[in-house]
């Protein structure tokens, strides 16, 4: 796991291209750091005993930070940190291995990931939309997720269909798989399914249809590197703080989806368009929507 010390004031929250970097206060002259790496799921806390200034802290201090924007940033900073807690308390409930095999069986996505996904759609109000569902491993998650909330909770995903090659997940027959996998699991009647691409008249029509008028609190894109066109096409039907899980966000410089898809989450965020709430398994951003909208999202 790369690490980068950093000092901070208090309040101070920012993404990198590789981390998320909290800064917790404390009551000595010590300045203590959490980053998050983008290589790993977990966290450290590294303290810096010299406590030396930085360029970062000057440019905090300028006439530019306010009340509300470090109440902002605090308020982010508890966020992420809840959700880091939330998977540990996740790790002695039975749906964490309930969701290591359908990890093993169906996703190429980190089981922190999944478990996340099975949250969002637990506590969220609201539809969920996922966008590249592959054979079926988030959806199955955020299936199991609704089926615990106790709630009527529409989920629409989102598939093209086609072949890969994988040596642990690879089909000739997406679509084909992806049905079977959902009625082998028992949440086939949960899941509406849309084949089609995500960005044609047709798919945002029929997704429309499904949602009626219920807005999303979560979103799940996991399709092709144009990020920002997807969430382009369903922006009007995101709840304020709608939940989003976005992958192939960091990685391989090989990986020929992490530079655009990386850049369009940055300019969203830039825009504060997204609020950054952390980076978890191998490459998937975690954040909320705040772009605004008719409604925002109760969480029970």
């Amino acid at each position: 796991m790369s690490s980068r010390l950093l000092r901070l004031i208090p309040g101070q929250h920012f993404a990198t291209h590789s981390q998320l970097i909290l800064f917790s206060p404390s009551s000595s002259s010590s300045k203590y750091v959490t980053t998050f790496s983008s290589s790993s799921s977990s966290s450290v806390v590294q303290e810096d005993p010299h406590g030396q200034e930085s360029a970062h802290e000057e440019e905090d201090e300028d006439e530019n930070s306010t009340p509300d924007s470090q109440m902002r940033c605090a308020h982010m900073d508890n966020e992420s940190l809840d959700l880091m807690h939330t998977l540990m308390a996740y790790r002695h409930e039975p749906i964490h291995s309930e969701l290591m095999k359908i990890r093993d069986k169906y996703s190429m996505l980190h089981l922190d990931v999944l478990i996340l996904i099975y949250h969002f759609a637990k506590r969220c109000s609201g539809a969920i939309l996922e966008i590249g569902a592959f054979v079926g491993g988030a959806t199955i998650a955020a299936a199991l997720g609704v089926r615990d909330s106790g709630q009527s909770k529409k989920l629409i995903a989102i598939e093209p269909g086609g072949s890969v090659k994988h040596k642990r997940l690879g089909t000739r027959n997406i679509l084909r798989d992806l049905e079977r996998n959902l009625a082998r699991e028992r949440v086939a009647n949960t899941v509406t399914l849309v084949k089609g691409q995500s960005f044609k008249p047709e798919t945002m029509s029929a997704v429309r249809q499904a949602l009626g008028s219920d807005q999303l609190g979560l979103l799940i894109l996991d399709a092709d590197a144009a990020k920002r066109r997807d969430i382009d096409c369903y922006r009007e039907k995101f709840a304020d703080g709608a939940w989003m899980v976005i992958d192939d966000i960091y990685g391989a410089d090989a990986n020929e989806k992490i530079t655009p898809s990386r850049a369009d989450v940055d300019a969203l965020v830039a825009e504060e368009l997204l609020e950054p709430l952390g980076f978890y398994g191998w490459s998937t951003w975690v954040g909320r929507w705040r772009g605004g909208a008719a409604s925002s999202v109760a969480e029970t």
